[in-house]
């Protein structure tokens, strides 16, 4: 996450460019983040301005996603006003109410996913476990918060230093297949081994959630 971005419109014509501003508040304690000290520290809201080029305003959070909470979820606010001093959620040109704003949520998830393989069994090498022909490879996988999206495998022929593309065998590793997932389980067909009977293989397999959280602790 860079930015934060949006649009604001108006059927006449918007305020100077600072016009559009933000809030970001934080579920677990309801503190906002402070564009000064950079924290999540104020008990009060603080608004924080945006860059705005019509139609779209952009806020940039490099500073602030280092103060982000894995599984914690924020509120974003945003508000504007035109060149007449109308406000965003203001009734009619009288009210004099507070500014007004949008809100939106988020979740903030940077916990990588995981997968385990219950066959083949081992996960030592040389191999231990001794497979058929054509076995189906499976295991079990965990995320807990956006959920796995994709599981993908590596499958290589040590003995012949060849690698499974999908389609075919190549001396090239590319970009891995995709395992079928179920509820809470993937399993992968494998490839004919008749051919290579008394050959070493191994098999990797990696998870991605859905926000390409990857997993980089691999299962072997």
């Amino acid at each position: 996450l860079t930015t934060i971005t949006g649009t604001a419109l108006d059927d006449r014509q918007m305020a100077a460019s600072d016009q559009v501003r933000i809030a970001i508040q934080r579920n677990t304690d309801n503190l906002f983040w402070n564009q000064v000290t950079g924290r999540f520290d104020s008990g009060s809201v603080l608004w924080s301005t945006a860059t705005y080029s019509a139609p779209d305003w952009t806020f940039a959070v490099d500073a602030l996603v280092s103060q982000l909470a894995s599984a914690a979820t924020y509120f974003v606010r945003a508000r504007a006003v035109d060149v007449a001093g109308n406000r965003t959620g203001q009734t009619s040109p009288a009210d004099s109410a507070p500014y007004g704003s949008i809100q939106t949520t988020f979740r903030w998830d940077v916990i990588r996913p995981t997968v385990s393989i219950t066959l083949p069994a081992g996960g030592d090498f040389p191999p231990s476990a001794r497979l058929g022909a054509a076995p189906v490879f499976y295991g079990n996988y965990y995320d807990s918060l956006s959920g796995v999206a994709l599981i993908e495998y590596l499958l290589w022929n040590k003995t012949d230093n060849l690698y499974w593309t999908g389609g075919g065998w190549g001396g090239i590793p590319g970009d891995w297949p995709n395992a079928s997932i179920w509820v809470s389980s993937w399993t992968i067909t494998s490839p004919s081994l008749s051919s290579y009977a008394g050959k070493d293989f191994l098999l990797v397999v990696r998870a991605k959630d859905a926000v390409n959280n990857v997993q980089n602790d691999f299962t072997v």
